[in-house]
């Protein structure tokens, strides 16, 4: 079951680790002050969407 399993893992896994870039470009582009403000916010949305899997898992762990 681990062989079917790991694909999707290593995709959950990338998705968080792009997802965490993106949020580090939008909120270094807001602190610039670059056009298109309108672009990052949407990413910080997006990407904040894509994260809260993420969040969620880590808060509610048993970590005993």
């Amino acid at each position: 079951m681990g062989e079917a399993l790991a694909p999707l893992f290593v995709l959950a896994m990338a998705l968080t680790v792009a997802a965490i870039a993106g949020e580090v470009a939008a909120l270094v582009s807001l602190a610039r002050r670059e056009r298109l403000a309108w672009l990052s916010w949407l990413g910080l949305v997006a990407n904040g969407v894509l994260l809260m899997p993420t969040v969620d898992l880590i808060l509610t762990a048993d970590w005993r």
